[in-house]
């Protein structure tokens, strides 16, 4: 009878999981970044605003260096001071203490690809990137940048 009992437990609950796993949810379509459509951007949150940069564009294949905003508040993205130093896809971003991080990734050149080790800092104030040196575990892409 237990036995019984477990598995019809078991079966409404993984139908209740399904029910609410299958709800519908509505997403709400926001402004697109510039005219670009983009892959291996990076994103990371500053307080209320939102921050994309780098990643590669496949139209005119190039990588892209441009930083760009967004506003909740108002729904907009505003453009920002590009990033200076070599454009990049597949790399890291993070905020601490209200600055963002960016860095590693590859980029290529006569489809000879690079890969990068430094690591830069955004300060959304001043809006300027510096250098804050090179990461001691080396050059790497498409790796995972966090904090909490």
């Amino acid at each position: 009878m237990k036995n019984i009992l477990l598995k019809a437990f078991i079966f409404i609950m993984l139908s209740a999981i399904t029910i609410i796993c299958n709800a519908q949810v509505a997403w709400i379509q926001r402004p697109d970044i510039g005219d670009l459509t983009r892959d291996g951007a990076v994103g990371f949150a500053i307080g209320e605003k939102g921050y994309v940069l780098g990643g590669r564009c496949h139209e005119p294949g190039q990588f892209l260096n441009d930083t760009w905003e967004y506003d909740p508040q108002t729904g907009a993205w505003t453009q920002k001071a590009d990033f200076q130093s070599q454009s990049r896809s597949g790399a890291i971003g993070f905020a601490i203490d209200g600055k963002g991080y960016f860095g590693l990734g590859y980029y290529s050149s006569n489809d000879i690809y690079y890969y990068l080790d430094d690591i830069w800092e955004y300060d959304p104030l001043t809006n300027q990137w510096t250098q804050k040196g090179l990461f001691p575990g080396g050059s790497r892409y498409a790796a995972l940048g966090l904090a909490t």
